[in-house]
């Protein structure tokens, strides 16, 4: 019983020392989170009191209420980071103050003279560190839901959210807690405590940095796909990780309290082991262990020389992959902060400015080092480049295509109508097993970039058309090699083997088959509060669809898809779309998606519906609409041959390049001729060879160019159906080699 009593009387003799902690702790907790819960609600009802007058009394209240749910929501159910920070803050400053006292020999002399056991004094401090942040924000965030209860702004998932929060961020401020008191026990003053608490936060993130942005800088097939520089390694991070996957409903409970919790754990134990062996002479010392003070200097020295080295690169220019700058300034940079570091350390270990001149093998063995890793990403010391993964030793794969727009973006979506970024959905759903196939485009690759100095070289070929792939290889477990390889669609080999990965049923099912089930599901499940609608259009007309003609056709695309070939529809024009469109009210808004699906004239099965349901055209336009016909002819060829043109008079034996000018910049621009057509058999062979503007995607999955130096504009006549459904004009493009031989005379420069 005495000694029960003797523990809580130590508890609160300890608290003494931390009152202003309480006093900032209870300010934070009890005074500003209640404050910022009453101005949440205050300012939603504020700014939003039009809605009352826009939707009725009952109605324009009641969305309020639920866009105030929704802020408050975000801050109480963590995804806000103002709690994260709050709590990440109080954790430093407990554990920096809570062991202060071993900064100075006279207090560690007096603690020691007190008859209490050393485990029970660190326990007593660490429980009180842990008690200044528990009672008031617990206290705090109980009196928050109060005032939403009073508001009536509070509902069954704000409660359930805000508490599951409040248990992760108390983990989170457990780790950051204990990673303080482990700062404390390395070192001997609280400025060089402040200095290695921040080394912890930011250690993992340098050193992630340095390695993505080497490898982005020397290695050709880098993929930085999927890649981040935010740190594992940390509570507060490994939080924020978790609420993105999330929000993607692929988050587990489970997973991420149990790594915060071993996390906290493991650092409090190595922070109870240093206490244990702290010696006393540490007190007022920079490093409290003399034996980690070299390892500490080096591990500090060396990334930082390495990050100069990026940051000087940055500011130079020096991009080795293009072969732009030079590596000197970098290097020079590297070995400047590599001495600055290791002097400056020393001087702080001894706290004496002749300890620039002590330790001289320390600078030299962070050289060494700095200089080994430069080399390894410079000259691909370690075969990066040149690695292709053995076939069978990977499980599957996934190759993710270029990026290419179109009008409402290349979207996923889950069931739950929440999108999905592309790359991550591809990656999840896409399991190739030719790897053989994806190991030759990638040998292809390494082969081709050999030849070339950099990849100016390799995109200066005219004789061939470049493109990026990333790919993805799964190595068994959760190991993953993932490469960025080059791909000549020029190149009748590499269009083959497009072929067979892109026509493969692991592609197609990933690209289309996963999402077309999606939308089945949508379309079988369809909620109360979303609107579904389909739709066939060109990019000029669009015409609904019946939910069974949009099963129908969805059937048929996949159908076609798995016969068609990447290298046969790229010298194809996407003749149409098909559009899945939802709208979902939310509260305030009107939320609208699309999803779109284009349909080639090789699309047998597609084109034999949709011209059974009268939908397909060959044409894009029906002259029947257009009133007349717009076209600006630039000459661009013309101007590009004559209009620069050499000053003599700025020419002098001193200079040692010509000097040029274009003699008609300050004129109207003579090589510029427009036509306007409004006869009815022109009007009909100018549309036939006409394409909405919005249409001209050439590039990875299309070769059909179009004539640049055309700008057409169709003017509807003002009585047409088009013209009231989609404007009184449209912007539209020739292919190459498609313009009628009268348009050219008409609209050719005058000599």
């Amino acid at each position: 019983m005495t000694s029960k009593n003797s523990f809580w009387v130590s508890l609160k003799e300890n608290n003494k020392r931390r009152v202003w902690l309480w006093i900032l702790s209870a300010f934070a907790y009890l005074v500003m989170l209640p404050t910022i819960t009453a101005l949440i609600i205050s300012s939603c009802k504020t700014n939003n009191m039009y809605l009352i007058e826009q939707f009725g009394e009952i109605a324009g209240t009641e969305s309020i209420r639920k866009e105030t749910m929704a802020q408050l929501l975000n801050v109480f159910g963590g995804d806000h980071v103002f709690l994260l920070l709050m709590a990440s803050a109080a954790a430093v400053i407990s554990g920096i103050q809570g062991f202060s006292y071993l900064y100075h020999r006279n207090k560690i002399d007096f603690y020691q003279a007190v008859p209490v056991r050393q485990s029970r004094r660190f326990l007593t401090i660490w429980l009180n560190g842990i008690l200044v942040y528990l009672i008031p924000s617990l206290l705090g965030t109980g009196l928050s839901l109060l005032i939403m209860a009073g508001n009536h702004v509070i509902s069954g998932e704000i409660l359930r959210q805000t508490w599951l929060a409040y248990g992760l961020i108390l983990l989170v401020y457990l780790g950051c807690y204990h990673m303080a008191v482990l700062a404390v026990m390395l070192t001997g003053n609280v400025f060089i405590t402040c200095l290695g608490t921040g080394v912890f936060f930011g250690y993992e993130w340098m050193i992630r940095t340095i390695i993505l942005n080497y490898q982005q800088m020397f290695f050709s097939h880098y993929s930085n796909l999927n890649q981040s520089d935010i740190p594992y390694l940390l509570p507060i991070t490994m939080y924020i990780r978790y609420i993105d996957k999330r929000h993607n409903g692929q988050g587990s409970l489970c997973t991420i309290v149990l790594q915060l919790t071993l996390f906290a754990a493991a650092v409090l134990a190595l922070a109870y082991w240093c206490y244990r062996k702290r010696p006393a002479e540490a007190a007022g010392k920079a490093m409290a262990f003399k034996v980690i003070q070299p390892v500490i200097k080096i591990a500090l020295a060396v990334p930082a020389a390495l990050l100069a080295g990026l940051l000087v690169s940055n500011i130079v220019g020096y991009n080795p992959l293009w072969g732009d700058g030079s590596a000197g300034f970098p290097v020079f940079a590297m070995v400047v902060i590599t001495i600055v570091v290791c002097c400056l350390m020393q001087v702080v270990y001894e706290f004496d400015i002749r300890g620039l001149l002590h330790k001289k093998w320390h600078i030299l063995i962070s050289g060494v080092v700095v200089a080994l890793i430069f080399l390894c990403f410079s000259r691909d010391l370690l075969g990066y480049n040149s690695y292709v993964p053995r076939a069978d030793k990977v499980s599957s794969a996934a190759m993710i295509p270029p990026y290419e727009y179109s009008m409402y973006g290349d979207n996923y979506y889950n069931e739950d109508l929440k999108y999905i970024d592309r790359t991550g959905y591809l990656e999840e759903n896409m399991y190739l097993t030719d790897i053989g196939t994806l190991n030759k485009l990638l040998q292809k690759s390494i082969d081709s970039l050999k030849k070339c100095k950099n990849l100016h070289g390799l995109y200066e070929d005219e004789t061939a058309e470049w493109y990026t792939l990333d790919v993805v290889y799964r190595m068994g477990s959760r190991k993953t090699v993932q490469r960025n390889i080059y791909v000549n669609l020029d190149d009748p080999e590499t269009l083959e083997l497009l072929d067979r990965v892109m026509g493969s049923e692991e592609y197609i099912s990933a690209v289309y088959g996963k999402m077309i089930d999606t939308l089945y599901q949508i379309m079988e499940n369809e909620p109360e509060d979303v609107k579904l609608s389909y739709a066939y259009g060109n990019g000029i007309y669009t015409d609904k669809l019946s939910k069974e003609d949009m099963l129908t056709l969805m059937k048929c695309l996949m159908e076609d898809v798995r016969k068609a070939k990447f290298s046969e529809t790229r010298q194809e024009i996407c003749y149409g779309m098909l559009e899945f469109n939802v709208q979902k009210e939310s509260g305030f808004y009107t939320m609208s998606q699309r999803k779109e699906f284009k349909i080639y004239s090789s699309y047998e099965n597609c084109v034999a519906f949709l011209k059974e349901k009268g939908l397909y055209e060959e044409r894009f336009i029906d002259p029947d609409d257009i009133e007349k016909i717009q076209v600006i002819n630039y000459n661009y060829d013309k101007q590009n041959a004559e209009t620069m043109v050499m000053d003599p008079a700025m020419y002098s034996d001193t200079m040692t390049e010509a000097v040029y000018y274009s003699d008609n910049e300050y004129m109207d621009d003579p090589y510029m001729v427009s036509m306007t057509y409004s006869d009815r058999k022109e009007i009909e062979e100018i549309c036939s060879r006409l394409y909405p503007m919005d249409w001209s995607d050439s590039g990875f999955s299309s070769d059909r160019e179009y004539e640049s130096d055309y700008m057409i504009t169709v003017y509807f006549k003002p009585e047409s159906d088009v013209s009231l459904s989609y404007g009184g004009s449209a912007g539209c493009y020739f292919l190459k080699g498609e313009v009628p031989e009268y348009v050219q005379e008409d609209t050719a420069c005058q000599e």
